[in-house]
């Protein structure tokens, strides 16, 4: 049913008919009640209307019209099966398979029942007590890649104010996203939609929640999502279509922005107690255990469908767990890390800690200013990085390795955690009261070091006062 208020000056005039096949009169008075039969058209200051028939009770002022019923107002063009039309209010009630369509704001309403205030501009749109039977608001109707469908229980659309709110069971289509709640509202011609009451966005395979989310488009196109409150986004890829199995990637903290390119999303970045679960699918080739972390800020990156980075800033710390065999038997094995900055780059299988960094595993902990640590072939690479200074360029945070009572300092750092061997430039040691330095250390065995060009020396001091000296040392620990 749709209802249109028209203005006081359009209220005061009269209601114009313009052409009925057939007049019939009912009783003594004709102008009582009238009924128009066959191509009924009558006018009301700027709004036209039509039948296949009406009648009207001339002594109120009220019209109904029955059969191919059609409003037209200016761009707003209503249809149904009947409409009560009231000339002193102003008002049109239209029920029954009822489009609403607005061709220069490009909206459509499809309902049980519309109603049209005309004085506040506002559009009121109800349904049956079927699902199917829900009001449905369009946006874009005609163009395929930015359309915008909006089902709920009740929507009330403000054409003047270009806002609208829908209420209960709410569903918003876009292309293959698809968002529900109990309450929504949009503005714009859907360039922003806040959804309230336990919203959700499904997208292809990928969940995202949260207590509001806000879906704002620019130039017709998706550009950004904001959740706000208990934020989670859970996104799934597949990397083998042919196998039914899915790595698993979740976000969870305070508030969640999307970025999108194409409808597609680019970037997500959770904020605020931000942290991230990254469990990858059986059969993925380049990543084999489950990936923990947090931090103040936690970036996605992705490659069409795929997580292809995670970038995590501010007191970033987190773990990898690997199960390993040992011994017949299935061991969990963790390997523990923390920096200012954390980027993993997941098809790279490469995580690279920067600034007051270290990674611990089982008795062995690195600590440097980079850590670049190779997941698939467990390799470290540890090196201080350059900072400017009023008296020039040095390196600071140096790499250290920690290993039982052990500690060895240098330049650079190459270990393979697996094997246990590594290599250090401009490398030293102590080692029972006596120090070792050398421009390259290479642990070639667990208790075995090779020192080139190195020196040993019990005198602690930078520059000693003694040491011996020789181009090959080998150091059994």
């Amino acid at each position: 049913m749709a209802c249109c208020c028209l203005s006081a000056d359009t209220k005061e005039k009269p209601l114009d008919l313009v052409h009925a096949d057939r007049l019939l009169s009912s009783g003594e008075d004709i102008n009582n009640v009238t009924n128009l039969i066959g191509n009924v058209h009558l006018k009301h200051g700027s709004t036209q209307l039509w039948s296949s028939r009406a009648v009207w009770y001339k002594k109120t002022d009220v019209v109904v019209f029955i059969d191919s019923v059609r409003l037209v107002d200016g761009s707003r063009i209503l249809t149904g099966q009947m409409l009560t039309y009231y000339r002193n209010l102003g008002s049109a009630t239209v029920t029954g398979d009822v489009v609403m369509m607005d061709q220069r704001e490009e909206l459509k309403i499809s309902a049980s029942r519309v109603d049209y205030d005309k004085d506040k501009d506002i559009f009121i749109a109800t349904g049956g007590l079927k699902e199917s039977e829900q009001p449905v608001f369009t946006i874009y109707p005609d163009d395929e890649y930015s359309r915008t469908r909006i089902t709920s229980d009740t929507i009330i659309y403000s054409a003047g104010e270009k806002i609208g709110f829908a209420n209960g069971s709410v569903v918003i289509t876009r292309n293959d996203m698809v968002a529900t709640c109990t309450q929504a509202e949009f503005r714009e011609s859907g360039e922003e939609i806040i959804l309230v009451g336990e919203p959700q966005v499904i997208q292809g395979k990928n969940l995202l929640e949260g207590d509001e989310i806000k879906l704002r488009t620019k130039d017709r196109t998706l550009t950004r999502m904001v959740i706000d409150g208990k934020a989670k986004a859970t996104y799934l890829s597949q990397p083998d279509t042919a196998l039914d199995q899915y790595t698993k990637a979740i976000l969870e903290g305070k508030q969640l922005e999307v970025f999108f390119s194409d409808d597609k999303p680019f970037k997500s970045v959770m904020r605020r107690n931000a942290t991230s679960h990254y469990i990858p699918a059986v059969n993925d080739t380049f990543v084999r255990g489950v990936n923990v972390a947090s931090g103040d800020s936690i970036t996605l990156f992705f490659d069409g469908s795929q997580v292809d980075r995670v970038l995590i800033l501010g007191g970033a710390r987190g773990h990898y767990v690997e199960n390993k065999l040992h011994d017949g038997e299935v061991v969990p094995e963790t390997t523990y890390y923390n920096g200012q900055q954390i980027d993993y780059k997941v098809n790279e299988s490469l995580i690279e800690l920067l600034w007051h960094s270290r990674l611990k595993y089982q008795k062995m902990s690195l600590d440097a200013d980079r850590i670049l640590y190779n997941i698939n072939d467990e390799i470290l690479i540890a090196e201080g990085l350059a900072e400017k200074t009023d008296s020039g360029e040095v390196v600071v945070g140096s790499p250290v390795l920690r290993e039982g009572g052990d500690e060895l300092y240098g330049k650079r750092m190459t270990y393979n955690i697996r094997t246990r061997k590594g290599k250090v430039e401009l490398g030293e040691t102590e080692f029972e009261g006596g120090f070792y330095k050398g421009k390259l250390l290479r642990q070639v065995e667990k208790d075995v070091l090779y020192v080139n060009s190195g020196y040993y020396t019990t005198c602690n001091l930078e520059k000693p006062h003694y040491y011996f000296y020789s181009q090959k040392m080998k150091m059994i620990t």
